[in-house]
């Protein structure tokens, strides 16, 4: 299948596209408000990730008096040398004092359960946690230390790793560490990024032995544990089925906790954006769904080619020439929004609009509507492309109209949307029912 090439070079007149087009467009544009109303456009994408267990969200929980997210006093999240795996100095400024404790590595695991628990590989993670005395660094007593807090992304396997002590339980609360999500790296700035933040509780049996065999570091950890049991702690106590770690190891040679945790991530294959520049968009197919979507991060591409997406995703063989990350600042492109509505109760699939009326319409929809019924959810920009009418392409770096397609899923099945090149391509998708809505964005030729 061709990818962007001048128009002259398409495979029927665009004179053809466009006398349909606006033999269509006021019809359309009715249908198009009782479908958004309704939450029926929509696009594609979001298959199983086989593999994983099951997996739920895990509850939310209060960040504490002490987040040093800059929600509540100092912000390490700001501080260089805070995104690092061992977390048991101080850095910085701070100096080099290490933390006193028994050594604890901890090794999380990032899912999305809104894609039965597909890998989050390029989400931040922010850890911290008390010192074996109760104290946390940046506050109180601990105020000249910044130790025991850390920030990483997330692996390929969704996972991060940090090398930490072993916490102290301090009056009122049982063991515990604080983390905070987010959707990149570059996002972990300030807590008011994060998209969630919950605890960890560390095991009764393993914190007993820690305590017990080394009071002379946890000198007060044991009493304050028996005084607040998991059922009275004002964070636990209401069950900690999805919080609580598995812990192995020994106080000689160290313990090793890990947890999975299950967010609601929303995109349908769980990817955040990455860093990387990218010249091309691509359109997959999915041969089990029959359903189309385009995307633009590179390591979004790469994660659905290496078959992290689930079975059925493949190229169509077409790309979209966009602007890259370095070049967007320059150039006369203008952003892609890019939405999701869930595998399950749907829309399970991607939706693209560069009108800004439409982005604000469907995100208030999506706040008045309970997650428990079908709706789209904002992700952010895909990409960016050139601006559009509704029949052709308003500038001169971005000429080449890219055609959005909807197969009238609302509401017997998903929706979706092709967005196409080709005139071949969007006649064929007519013959087979779908409605031509207009051009969706432009791209500039190959």
């Amino acid at each position: 299948m061709k990818s962007f090439i001048a128009l002259t070079d398409h495979d029927a007149p665009l004179s053809e596209v466009i006398s349909t087009l606006q033999a269509s467009q006021s019809d359309h544009q009715a249908q198009r408000r009782t479908l958004l109303r309704a939450l029926a456009g929509a696009g594609v994408m979001s298959t199983p990730l086989a593999g994983y267990a099951a997996c739920a969200v895990i509850p939310s929980e209060t960040g504490g008096p002490f987040p040093g997210d800059g929600t509540n006093g100092a912000n390490a999240l700001t501080q260089s040398g805070i995104v690092r795996s061992d977390m048991r100095s101080n850095f910085g400024v701070y100096g080099a004092a290490i933390a006193t404790g028994i050594n604890l590595t901890v090794k999380l695991q990032l899912v999305n359960v809104d894609n039965n628990c597909a890998l989050l590989p390029g989400y931040g993670l922010y850890l911290w946690h008390c010192d074996a005395t109760g104290n946390y660094s940046l506050y109180g007593t601990a105020a000249n230390n910044n130790f025991l807090r850390g920030v990483q992304a997330a692996a390929a396997s969704g996972n991060v790793t940090f090398t930490t002590t072993f916490p102290g339980a301090y009056s009122g609360r049982w063991p515990h560490m604080h983390f905070e999500i987010f959707r990149s790296l570059s996002a972990a700035s300030t807590g008011q990024n994060a998209i969630k933040t919950s605890q960890l509780a560390l095991p009764d049996a393993t914190c007993r032995e820690v305590y017990t065999a080394n009071t002379a570091i946890y000198p007060s950890s044991l009493s304050n544990l028996n005084a607040t049991p998991l059922t009275r702690d004002n964070v636990f106590s209401n069950g900690t089925t999805l919080q609580t770690a598995t812990i192995t190891g020994s106080a000689a040679q160290g313990y090793v906790a890990t947890l999975t945790i299950g967010i609601a991530a929303g995109a349908g294959i769980g990817i955040a954006p990455s860093t990387a520049t990218n010249t091309n968009a691509v359109e997959f197919y999915n041969t089990t769904l029959g359903h189309y979507v385009v995307i633009g991060d590179a390591g979004e591409i790469a994660t659905i080619d290496a078959g992290g997406a689930g079975p059925g995703w493949q190229r169509t063989g077409v790309t979209y020439a966009v602007p890259t990350a370095a070049t967007t600042a320059t150039t006369d492109s203008i952003p892609v929004y890019r939405f999701y509505g869930s595998q399950s109760p749907g829309p399970n699939s991607h939706f693209y609009t560069i009108g800004e009326s439409e982005k604000a319409q469907l995100i208030a929809l999506a706040a008045a509507t309970p997650a428990t019924q079908k709706r789209w959810n904002f992700e952010g920009v895909g990409f960016r492309a050139g601006a559009a009418s509704s029949t052709g392409c308003t500038q001169t770096t971005y000429t080449v109209p890219v055609y959005r397609l909807y197969n009238n899923g609302f509401p017997t099945k998903d929706s979706n949307h092709r967005y196409a090149v080709s005139t071949t391509v969007v006649n064929e998708m007519i013959a087979k029912g779908w409605t031509l809505e207009g051009v969706a964005f432009c791209s500039a030729t190959q």
